[in-house]
């Protein structure tokens, strides 16, 4: 055992060497987003996942055998990006394991390794390797092209023997899926036939040998090639393919002078020279190909050979990059691993020649020649080391850097465009990466929009305005940096700025992404929505939730798009402080069941955390903001209101905070909040033995309660409270509840009573479920429900000690046979004093008695008016509470334009009652509440008769209660009187 370890221990070590370079390639794989040519792979991808074709339904230069399986993975899997970027880490890495294979096989373990390892660290290799792009599929490939021709051109390594041409058909398969991901594919090949030739001439092999070995690789490669292009040529036409793919590199750079030619390919290579390293990498690998020559080593010329077709680069007029030599880099790390590991053979040669240590030293030159010979070995091997170190930590260094960026901007963006924009709308942009991330699609030839394909006149503004036909994309979104930004490359530039002007406008503000800033261009007669103004921070342009139905435990997450106002020409922008979002739950009669908040933030790659807090965003910005909020545990099935709040956020965890006005785009108030939407509310279907006992205060589900047969089951309570409740006050209290699936209409009775004195504290009955939601329409099977209920005390209650009972009653509030009240526990109640609270008759009585109720919450008993000469009209209203309230409603006051159904507010006034005096959770009931309300009229309002009108309405929602009696208008309003404003 221990033998075959000490035999086995360099492949161990590749191994755990393998597992780590594995581990860095996928971590934080989706953290950074930013890649032009890798978005607009993604989005081909992302259009074939729904069924189209590329060149037929959308133009890319880019070949099947990459995109296809990206789009069968995103039909499989949905439009993400961690998927396709994993799979391209795989076949990268499947590259690194082919390359280490070829050279075990061929060279031994260390060379393996090393060769291995350097592939995978190598700083192009990696970052290729962890993005959807052609390349990983062209490495993968022809790794297993080259691999598969080792095995043809030595069956036994070590031996003279021909080739063997299964394993050639196989190579050329290879090479063929590798020319079908990118047209460099063939570059490979090309090597291996080099070396073909050459060794058979060497050896003086047949030249009709040669021959047949040739075309067993190439053919294969031409018949895969040809077979794949041919199908997409037949489905989408010849000319379109080849314009597509082909045109698409011949284009770039054509007409330019030979000398230009060649001397950017030398530009070519020096900068691949000068980057990360390589030039360590290249010149040891030309130092060991130069000697295998002479040396006459078959194996390592196999490699050697790859390097020469590099040379075809100087023949390209395209633009070319460092990663296009990504091609070549198995066969580099293989002849840099093979002279580490000849230094290291030839340490050991001097190590076993060297005369024993043991002997007399020689006197004089002898004797340094001897220290020399002893030392030359652990010299030559530290170099070694040295050398792989100095080559793969840098590398490695670098890969963490890389693969350690992250940057937030791209979801922000992409969040703007899905809010402002329908599914099926057009975006326009610089890029299609932005098209694949906000799901939106492009035109046909702007799918493909790059510098190189606009400077070579294929893409032209006149052939994208001919596929738009008369369409105006909702948005544009273009690259402010000229020197990158794809359209800046338009030979007819000239002509879309026209276009831009005529149809657009000025910008209607920038969104910043990360280091790009974009601007944004809305079309003349369709702006961009304004949801609500905030005094003091930006507009909330709009505002959805990714899904409108959510269950028990779910997370629900809302998407926000905003924009910093820009001050009047002339004026200074208004300092804005550091705002944050709130985001609440709402039931249908405005209760609160879940809170989430979130900073608001725009992208900045300048910033250390990559955001930037409002008070440092800029006028005319846009962003997006995303929060979240926990659906909690057995929350009852129905509809309810997601409503959103700015507020400022203090400067430690115990500052206040305070919240921010909203306004429609009208300018008319709406509280400090706006809804943003409905969520409908899924039963939680579990059964009541699965509910947490964390959650019940009071567990009745191990004894009877309330009829055994009962559709409703009461399974417990929440905590009741530890202090003091004051007469007059609500309680407030969580019940749960276990149901079969649908039931009658059902009701619950609280009552806080003491047996001794006879005393009832509260008497009230509670409907379980959501309001507005029938236990009827509940769904079948076992469901698991929370009730919570505001149990209103009386204002007289006397102090002392009451046990908290429960009864099943029906919806009438009528006692149900069998049904035996439950007690929950015992509340204290603290004696109210009542001085100061009036009850009865209003007195003096008011001028003008009016008549309406508003829901549970009062009754409107009358109204008193003064208008004064300077227009300014006091209002009091008088009020009998029904109730008290868990939430603070607000009054509104308004002179409205007139009694059509589409009146204007002409003078308002909010605000808690009693000038915040008396808010309804402090009302009592019976006591009278006077209400006064100040509205500065118009000073330019004419004669005439004017509607007054007033209203209760939740802080948040804006929603009003509703109200019902003589005085009651549409739209739950109170009519309070006609007020006649004379001539002046």
């Amino acid at each position: 055992m221990i033998q075959r370890l000490r035999r086995r221990w360099p492949d161990l070590l590749a191994l755990l060497l393998f597992l780590s370079i594995a581990w860095l390639y996928y971590w934080r794989l989706d953290a950074w987003l930013i890649n032009d040519d890798e978005g607009s792979y993604l989005y081909a991808a992302w259009r074939i996942g729904l069924g189209e074709l590329p060149y037929r339904d959308f133009l890319t230069p880019q070949l099947p055998a990459f995109l296809m399986p990206g789009g069968w993975l995103m039909a499989w899997l949905g439009p993400a990006l961690g998927p396709t970027r994993a799979l391209a880490a795989a076949l990268t890495l499947a590259a690194g394991l082919l390359t280490w294979a070829s050279a075990r096989r061929l060279f031994g373990p260390l060379v393996a390794l090393l060769a291995g390892a350097a592939l995978l660290l190598q700083p192009d290799v990696f970052l290729q390797g962890r993005s959807f792009r052609a390349d990983p599929f062209m490495l993968a490939f022809a790794a297993l092209g080259l691999y598969l021709f080792a095995r043809a051109a030595f069956p036994r390594p070590g031996q003279i023997d021909p080739p063997d041409r299964r394993w050639l058909v196989a190579a050329g398969l290879a090479f063929g899926l590798a020319t079908l991901s990118k047209l460099f594919g063939p570059f490979a090949l090309a090597g291996c036939l080099a070396w073909l030739l050459v060794d058979g001439w060497r050896r003086g092999r047949a030249w009709r040998a040669i021959l047949l070995d040739g075309l067993a690789a190439g053919l294969p490669c031409v018949l895969v090639v040809g077979a794949g292009l041919g199908l997409f040529a037949y489905i989408a036409g010849a000319d379109l393919v080849y314009a597509a793919v082909i045109g698409h590199h011949t284009r770039q750079g054509a007409g330019t002078p030979a000398i230009q030619v060649l001397s950017s390919g030398l530009a070519f290579f020096g900068a691949f020279l000068r980057q990360n390293n390589n030039a360590l990498l290249v010149c040891v690998a030309l130092a060991v190909a130069a000697t295998a020559w002479p040396a006459r080593d078959r194996r390592a010329l196999l490699f050697g050979w790859q390097l020469p077709t590099a040379l075809i680069f100087l023949l390209l007029s395209r633009e070319k990059y460092p990663r296009h030599l990504v091609y070549l880099m198995p066969a580099l790390a293989t002849l840099f691993a093979l002279g580490l590991q000849g230094l290291l053979d030839g340490a050991r040669a001097l190590l076993l020649g060297a005369p024993d240590i043991r002997s007399a030293p020689a006197p004089g030159d002898a004797q340094s020649a001897t220290r020399l010979r002893r030392q030359l070995p652990g010299l030559i091997g530290a170099l070694t080391l040295a050398l792989a170190l100095a080559l793969l930590l840098p590398w490695r260094l670098l890969d963490r850097d890389h693969a350690f960026r992250w940057e937030t901007g791209t979801e922000k963006l992409a969040d703007v465009v899905r809010l402002l924009t329908g599914p099926e709308e057009l975006l326009f942009s610089d890029y299609s990466e932005l098209n694949f991330y906000a799901r939106r699609p492009t035109t046909y030839s702007a799918a493909s929009l790059s510098a190189g394909a606009a400077g070579s006149g294929q893409i032209t503004w006149a052939r994208i305005e001919a596929e738009l036909a008369g369409r105006l994309p909702p948005l544009i979104v273009l690259d402010t940096d000229a020197e990158y930004a794809h359209l800046s490359f338009l030979t007819d530039r000239p002509a879309f700025d026209a276009w831009l002007a005529e149809h657009y406008g000025p910008p209607a503000g920038f969104i910043q992404r990360d280091y790009q800033r974009y601007r944004v261009y809305a079309p003349l007669d369709r702006p961009l929505p304004t949801r609500a103004r905030f005094a003091g921070g930006p507009s909330l342009l709009a505002a959805a939730s990714e899904s409108g139905q959510a269950g028990s435990g779910d997370r629900l997450e809302l998407r926000t798009a905003w924009r910093m106002p820009e001050p009047e020409p002339g004026a200074e922008p208004e300092p804005i402080a550091d705002l944050g979002l709130t985001l609440r739950l709402l039931d249908g009669r405005g209760r609160e069941w879940a809170q989430g908040d979130a900073g608001l933030l725009a992208s900045d790659g300048a910033d250390r955390l990559r955001v930037r807090p409002t008070s440092r965003w800029r006028p005319g910005e846009i962003s997006a903001q995303r929060l979240a909020i926990t659906v909690p545990l057995g929350l009852p099935p129905g509809s309810y209101d997601l409503v959103l709040g700015l507020y400022r956020r203090g400067d430690d965890a115990g500052a206040a905070v305070a919240g921010l006005d909203a306004f429609d785009a009208g300018g008319q108030p709406l509280g400090q909040s706006v809804l943003v939407g409905q969520v409908r509310i899924a039963a939680w279907p579990v059964e009541a033995d699965r509910v947490p006992a964390s959650l019940l205060d009071l567990d009745l589900r191990q004894r009877p309660a309330l009829p055994a047969d009962a559709p409703l089951r009461l399974l417990g309570r929440g905590p009741l409270p530890t202090a003091s409740v004051e007469a007059g006050r609500v309680l407030p209290l969580d019940l749960w509840w276990a149901a079969t699936g649908p039931a009658p209409d059902r009701a619950l009775r609280l009552t806080l009573s003491d047996a001794a004195s006879g005393a009832v504290a509260a008497d009230w009955v509670a409907q379980p479920g959501a309001p507005d939601a029938l236990a009827a329409d509940w769904p079948a099977g076992p469901l698991v429900l929370r009730q919570r209920v505001d149990l209103p005390l009386e204002p007289d209650a006397v102090g002392g000690s009451y046990r908290l009972g429960a009864v099943l009653v029906d919806a009438a509030g009528r006692s149900l046979p069998g049904a035996e009240p439950v007690d929950l526990g015992q509340v204290e109640v603290l004696t109210r004093d009542l001085r100061g609270h009036r009850f009865g008759a209003p007195s003096p009585a008011p001028a003008e008695v009016r008549s309406a109720r508003v829901g549970d919450l009062a009754e409107l008993l009358g109204v008193d008016l003064e208008l004064a000469p300077d227009l300014a009209l006091e209002v009091e209203l008088s009020w009998r509470a029904i109730s008290a309230s868990a939430i603070p409603y607000r009054v509104t006051v308004q002179l409205l334009s007139d009694a059509g159904a589409n009146p204007r507010a002409l003078a308002q006034h909010d605000g808690d009652p009693a000038g915040g005096a008396r808010p309804t959770t402090g009302w009592i009931r019976g006591e009278l509440i006077r209400d006064p309300h100040r509205l500065d009229l118009p000073a330019d309002l004419a004669p005439g008769s004017y509607p007054l009108v007033a209203a209760f309405y939740h802080p948040l929602t804006g929603a009003r209660l509703p109200v019902s009696g003589p005085d009651a208008w549409p739209g739950d309003l109170l009519h309070l009187a006609d007020l006649a404003i004379p001539e002046r």
